[in-house]
């Protein structure tokens, strides 16, 4: 496991192999990160892009922060774009989403697949922002700190938008529960 200076280092001399090895470390999550976010195979190109546009950069990458903020912060920005740009079919890949979390849960037989189906519904009318914050924080494992760097914000403001969605999940599946029984 390299440290942030062997990252930079790597880039700034042009050093293939640790190249190779940055982007190694860091493919998958990204990845998974950039899937969760657009739900197609474009979350793959969006992840490539911002190692092509690291390297293309070399000397002048200059990451403020981690390495592994900047890497997650810049692709959810592409991600973003992605949306931005295609909203219409964001919206069908949404339903496809719902109907993927069910269909594979369905193989675990102590799974409440109504209660999966509410609370993806239920995540799916929080607010971007708030989406971006809880997922960060309990699919990939963040600390508060490292999600308010990657999201841009500071410590208390990402302590709010996670509350805060935590917050309207609990209130709506209260309301939810006894169409859950």
């Amino acid at each position: 496991m390299h440290n942030d200076r062997d990252h930079i280092s790597g880039v700034h001399q042009r050093d293939e192999r640790a190249f190779a090895v940055f982007v190694g470390q860091y493919l998958e999550s990204l990845t998974r990160y950039a899937f969760a976010m657009l739900q197609h195979e474009t979350a793959h190109d969006v992840v490539q892009e911002v190692f092509a546009r690291i390297w293309e950069l070399g000397c002048d990458w200059d990451p403020r922060g981690s390495v592994t903020a900047y890497l997650f912060a810049a692709v959810r920005n592409r991600a973003l774009n992605t949306i931005k740009s295609d909203r219409a079919g964001q919206r069908m890949r949404d339903a496809a989403r719902a109907d993927l979390l069910v269909q594979t849960t369905a193989d675990d037989g102590g799974t409440d697949l109504a209660l999966v189906a509410c609370v993806h519904r239920e995540l799916a009318t929080l607010t971007e922002r708030q989406r971006d914050a809880l997922r960060l924080r309990y699919d990939y494992g963040h600390t508060v700190p490292q999600v308010a760097e990657i999201l841009g914000i500071n410590v208390v403001s990402a302590e709010k938008l996670i509350a805060r969605g935590l917050e309207t999940l609990r209130t709506r599946l209260a309301r939810l529960r006894p169409e859950l029984e």
